[in-house]
C-alpha cells in the first residue's frame, strides 16, 4: 500500500474514485446476473418437434442470448471478486464506513448471485467492515448464537 495515498491528502479523493468505480462495476454485474436469472426462468424447455419453425427460432434466439449473458457474467466474476471486492475489503475502516450507505445495498444484492466466489468475498467484506460496526467493544467479534433459555414443564 502506498502511504502517500493512504495517509496523504489524496486518500479521500482516491477512495471516492474507487467507490464510484466499484458502484459502476457492481451495478453492472448485478444487472447482468439478474438478467441471466430472468433468462433462465423465461427460456423454459425446448419446444416439441411439432412446434413451428418460429417457435424453434425464438427458442434458439433466447438460448443464444442466455449463453452470451452467462459468458459476460462469468467474465466479470474474477474482476468483481479478486479486484473490486478485495479492494473494498482492504479499505481502511473509516473510508469504508464513509461510503457504506452507498455500498451496502449493492453488497446485499451480491449475496444472492450464483457465484460462490463472489458471495464468499462479500462475506469477507462484511466480516472486515461490518463486524466492528455491529459488535460493540464489550462483545467478542466472532458470532456466537444467544444462549437459549431452558424451560422445564
Amino acid at each position: 500500500h502506498d502511504t502517500r495515498i493512504q495517509d496523504g491528502e489524496l486518500a479521500d479523493e482516491a477512495a471516492e474514485r474507487l467507490v464510484r468505480t466499484i458502484d459502476l462495476i457492481l451495478g453492472n454485474y448485478v444487472t447482468k446476473e439478474q438478467l441471466l436469472q430472468e433468462q433462465a426462468d423465461a427460456t423454459g424447455g425446448e419446444p416439441t418437434p411439432t412446434a413451428g419453425g418460429a417457435a424453434m427460432a425464438a427458442y434458439r434466439e433466447r438460448e443464444v442470448a442466455a449463453q452470451e449473458t452467462e459468458r459476460e457474467v462469468l467474465g466479470l466474476v474474477p474482476i468483481v471478486s479478486e479486484v473490486v471486492l478485495r479492494g473494498l475489503r482492504d479499505l481502511q475502516h473509516e473510508q469504508f464506513a464513509r461510503h457504506a450507505p452507498r455500498l451496502f445495498p449493492l453488497l446485499c444484492e451480491l449475496l444472492v448471485v450464483n457465484s460462490r466466489e463472489v458471495r464468499l468475498m462479500v462475506k469477507e467484506v462484511f466480516l472486515q467492515h461490518m463486524t466492528p460496526t455491529v459488535c460493540s467493544e464489550s462483545r467478542p467479534a466472532a458470532f456466537s448464537p444467544p444462549a437459549r433459555a431452558v424451560t422445564t414443564d
